[in-house]
């Protein structure tokens, strides 16, 4: 729990990676690469994100309740049936190994579910005109994370809860007691370690790639571009951008920053 407070999107130590990319990026390109924070453009961003990321962490706070027992309603009913259906499976492997797998399998299905879902806010009316409201800003700001519809927090917890609790209900349903209970935090590890891959930078203007690597995980700048006023319909990917590339909503700008952001009016 300390471990998670610390790594966490906001904790101190993914503040701490995220200032160092940004000033190791600075010194990199030279002084001529300005990390944007004037007074006056942070005064407008803390105006225009600061209300709204009070209110939403408020929201999230009331809903985690929500998203908790919608978990646990839908993974002792997988569970349950799981049970009716198959024999429980023995594995000849360490508990270990089976604890790290089943991890490793919970973040990539998490992570497709959120790249499908973040997909059909762009592709449907009716959910495009929730989600606008983040992707109305001409300046990024780590609290432009923040930026959200009550009605896409909501939404964002229920989506994680039936994700978390269909595959915890299949596990627990397939492997029975090889399972620990708290092997399953163990999936949230792969998204810790990958916050302290400059996650804050991606709502910034700091366009940062990983190169060749980019083509498997999502570096700032290829998020920054889903930000852009006329490209905006590609890389949903949140920690992983591999399912764009399945899905053919990858783009790749080859270094380029994206000039125009936000949407129109």
């Amino acid at each position: 729990m300390i471990g998670w407070a610390l790594a966490s999107r906001f904790g101190p130590l993914t503040l701490m990676t995220s200032l160092l990319w940004a000033c190791g990026y600075q010194r990199w390109k030279g002084q001529g690469a300005s990390l944007w924070w004037s007074k006056r453009r942070l005064l407008k961003l803390l105006r225009q994100d600061g209300g709204i990321f009070l209110g939403v962490s408020a929201l999230k706070g009331g809903v985690i309740f929500l998203n908790l027992g919608l978990q646990i309603t839908l993974a002792s009913g997988v569970a349950a049936l799981m049970g009716l259906l198959f024999p429980p499976m023995e594995l000849p492997i360490e508990r270990g190994w089976i604890g790290g797998g089943f991890a490793l399998v919970f973040f990539l299905f998490d992570d497709l579910t959120r790249y499908l879902w973040h997909r059909a806010k762009h592709r449907f009316k009716s959910l495009w005109r929730i989600h606008r409201l983040h992707h109305q800003p001409h300046m990024l700001s780590p609290l432009t994370l923040y930026r959200q519809h009550p009605l896409e927090v909501i939404t964002a917890h229920i989506r994680y809860a039936l994700s978390a609790g269909w595959i915890i209900g299949i596990g627990f349903g397939l492997l029975g007691d090889q399972l620990a209970i708290f092997q399953i935090f163990g999936a949230e590890v792969f998204g810790l370690v990958l916050n302290q891959a400059g996650s804050h930078l991606r709502h910034s203007h700091i366009p940062i790639s990983f190169g060749k690597a980019s083509l498997l995980f999502m570096s700032p700048l290829h998020h920054q571009w889903h930000h852009h006023r006329h490209h905006g319909h590609c890389n949903y990917g949140t920690f992983l951008s591999l399912w764009d590339l399945m899905f053919g909503s990858y783009f790749d700008p080859k270094g380029k920053k994206p000039f125009r952001l936000g949407i129109k009016a």
